[in-house]
């Protein structure tokens, strides 16, 4: 009977059954338990009628269930040992997946410090030659649009002319004539909605009114007309002017170097000049001596700590440990 179960559990050397495996040999055991039951009931049920007939057929009735019964606690047993077997594969299977969690995040930890070592300094050195190149280029043009040649433009920013939104000026898309409703001696820039066209009754030729209604106090209201004419209008389309929106500034970057007694580029403030920052760019881009980038040992220092003697027929005490130097004095 446990043949099958036998088979399903055979693996090759040094590969234990996978917990999937036992589990479903332990599926298949709860079958042939329920198949022994059900068999030791019925051999049970005949013992009554075996019995009635003469000792030979009690005896083997008795045999049988003796048997079956031997079966069933072997398959409990069994089953039993699987589940055991079932807790530690996965328990084992868990650890696997740990360990291949930890071996991937370990890989990509030592993958990052490695490109960071390769690759951080050189751009940030590149980043802090950008940064030395668009404060120089800013100085420059500053300086020539303060003097500029006759009919010459203003020469833009460098940085906003890429990462920025230019200065856009307002543009007239179309010019159409038309005829809308302007209340009388109104402001003819603002007419009527299409919408509320609608509300009008028209009067005259070129003449309608709006029935409103205004609150008089009292909870009361009173009914009033508002007189229209309408007009020939020129109606414009236009795109809005946008003014210049800059990006944050390369010069508000915060660069520090790989390590950390290697020089660092720090904002200097939203009013420092073009100079200021080339100063702080070569101050940061400026060697650091050994002394200075070297990392002082701590200096040693004295614990104490106590500590348990044997204990004697009179006493139960604890002595302090104290260097030999100071047992000596």
């Amino acid at each position: 009977m446990l043949a099958t179960i036998r088979k399903m559990l055979t693996s090759a050397p040094h590969a234990p059954p996978s917990a999937a495996t036992i589990a479903a040999a332990i599926d298949h055991l709860d079958v042939k338990m329920v198949e022994a039951r059900a068999a030791l009931a019925a051999a049970d049920d005949r013992r009554a009628d075996a019995v009635l007939l003469g000792d030979a057929a009690a005896a083997d009735v008795r045999q049988t269930i003796t048997a079956l019964a031997e079966n069933l606690t072997d398959l409990t047993a069994a089953r039993d040992r699987l589940v055991e077997r079932l807790a530690s594969a996965r328990a084992a299977e868990a650890e696997v997946e740990r360990q291949a969690r930890y071996d991937a995040a370990k890989a990509a930890a030592e993958a990052a410090s490695k490109a960071l070592r390769s690759k951080y300094t050189p751009a940030i050195a590149t980043l802090r030659s950008l940064l030395r190149q668009l404060e120089t280029a800013q100085a420059l043009a500053e300086a020539a649009n303060a003097d500029l040649p006759e009919g010459a433009a203003p020469i833009g920013d460098p940085e906003i002319a890429v990462r920025g939104i230019p200065w856009q000026h307002a543009e007239v898309i179309s010019e159409t004539k038309v005829e809308r409703w302007v209340q009388s001696g109104g402001d003819p820039r603002f007419p009527v909605s299409i919408e509320d066209e609608a509300k009008l009754k028209v009067t005259g030729t070129d003449r309608a009114v709006m029935m409103v209604q205004r609150p008089i106090g009292g909870g009361s209201v009173e009914h009033t007309s508002i007189p229209y004419e309408r007009v020939k209008l020129i109606e414009i389309v236009k795109r809005p002017g946008v003014g210049g929106q800059v990006a944050p500034q390369m010069r508000d970057l915060h660069l520090p170097g790989l390590r950390l007694s290697d020089g660092t580029y720090s904002p200097p403030g939203y009013f420092a000049g073009h100079a200021a920052i080339i100063a702080l760019l070569d101050e940061a881009e400026r060697p650091v001596s050994a002394a200075a980038a070297a990392v002082n040992a701590p200096e040693p220092v004295t614990e104490y700590r106590a500590v348990p003697i044997e204990a004697s027929a009179t006493r139960d005490r604890f002595e302090l440990s104290l260097p030999a130097t100071a047992e000596a004095a």
